[in-house]
């Protein structure tokens, strides 16, 4: 059961993420505290004329990193 508790920390906190206006990831992110299992990377990406933050959201359990995604694109001005 540890495995799927884990999964589905790991997805709640990228839920948590779509809803944190765009401009406030980076510092939200950052303010996890390192004692915290699960880690966030963000990496900047574009597509065309846009561009975005692409957020893996990642644990281990048993050896086994638990991933899950989040793509969040710069607001329109």
């Amino acid at each position: 059961m540890d495995r799927l508790e884990r999964q589905l920390a790991v997805e709640n906190v990228g839920q948590r993420f779509l809803l944190i206006p765009y401009e406030d990831i980076e510092r939200v992110a950052e303010q996890r505290g390192p004692e915290s299992d699960i880690q966030i990377q963000i990496d900047s990406f574009e597509t065309g004329s846009h561009s975005g933050l692409h957020l893996t959201i990642q644990t281990t359990v048993d050896s086994q990193t638990l991933q899950h995604h989040v793509w969040r694109m710069e607001p329109a001005e």
